[in-house]
């Protein structure tokens, strides 16, 4: 189930406004690298479209995406906007795992860190015993990589998360075997 604010508030995190950025998660009080910071469950549908279509039914359970005061709706037409509610969000807003669109409430408030950089602060664990479905009860866990004071923002870097039917994990696989 999606997290809201008032769970944010709870695991010591916050919702702060950047300029240029948007709205990111930062840490409202020191944490340190390895601390649980949020744990949070996406919806999960097989692409972007069904999943817009799932939070436009229930758009209350995802309100920290601000449906059309959103920045990536903002630049779309009305009629766009009313033809595919919150497809915008999801498309800016969701991650891949295991080759299904997966959107959070709160978790896509995480700010970016660029792919080269050294900035990230948090990863996603998915880690259980077991293999774990890719579907709505699908448990994620925000974890620092580093140390956080408090105000730091809480930068992630965006990554598909394979399956092993991906065809990056089967090239692993093959180059592993060769």
């Amino acid at each position: 189930m999606p997290v809201g604010l008032a769970e944010i508030e709870r695991a010591g995190l916050g919702l702060e406004e950047v300029p240029g950025e948007g709205r990111c998660l930062v840490a409202g009080r020191a944490f340190a690298a390895g601390d649980v910071l949020l744990v949070e469950r996406p919806l999960v549908r097989d692409n972007a479209r069904q999943a817009a279509q799932e939070v436009a039914r229930a758009p209350q359970r995802f309100d920290l995406l601000r449906g059309e005061q959103n920045l990536a709706a903002a630049s779309l037409s009305p009629e766009a906007l009313a033809a595919q509610p919150f497809l915008a969000e999801v498309e800016t807003n969701s991650f891949t795992f295991g080759g299904k669109c997966a959107v959070f409430n709160a978790l896509a408030m995480l700010n970016h860190a660029c792919a080269t950089s050294l900035e990230e602060k948090a990863c996603f664990s998915i880690l259980g015993t077991g293999e774990q479905p890719v579907d709505d009860r699908l448990e994620v866990k925000l974890v620092a990589t580093r140390d956080l004071a408090t105000g730091d923002p809480i930068l992630f870097r965006r990554r598909s998360f394979a399956s092993p039917t991906t065809s990056s994990s089967r090239n692993l696989a093959r180059a592993r075997s060769a």
